[in-house]
């Protein structure tokens, strides 16, 4: 029982690097969609030295959407056509877009509560998030653009 008291109760070793919030997090995913929040949850990776594990999450994110784009691409027009304002399609892939991306990122803060949690019990402070929020944001409406490219190619 003596020894419960000295376990280890929250992930205190990655305290002392700065991370970027959760807060900040969610906006970027809102707003920015699967590609800027796999950016942005891998640059706050490389903070806390898990590239390698959080990755593979962010590859599948990027692939997934990359398949959807190019599968929305060739039949948009199409169900624009057909639908009524009611069910726009592409209000709807939208919408798609960022619940896929705020689904990632309630995956991702499932595997770094700990360290969040910690953090907050520490009162450290976050790391300022408007550089890689926006250089993710701006990747990410870049990646559409180029996509469109390759289909009409």
């Amino acid at each position: 029982m003596a020894n419960d008291l000295f376990s280890k109760s929250i992930d205190a070793e990655n305290v002392d690097r700065q991370i970027y919030s959760i807060r900040s997090m969610f906006w970027v995913a809102f707003f920015g969609g699967p590609v800027a929040i796999a950016i942005y949850t891998l640059v706050n990776s490389a903070e806390l030295k898990r590239v390698a594990r959080d990755s593979g999450p962010a590859l599948l994110l990027c692939l997934l959407y990359v398949a959807i784009v190019m599968f929305a691409a060739n039949g948009i027009a199409e169900l624009e056509a057909a639908s009524s304002e009611r069910l726009n399609p592409s209000r709807i892939l939208r919408w798609g877009m960022r619940i896929l991306a705020l689904a990632y990122l309630g995956i991702y803060y499932l595997q770094l509560r700990g360290i969040y949690r910690a953090y907050d019990h520490a009162n450290a402070e976050y790391r300022n998030p408007w550089a890689p929020a926006i250089a993710s944001l701006l990747t990410a409406v870049a990646v559409p653009v180029v996509l469109t490219g390759i289909i009409d190619v």
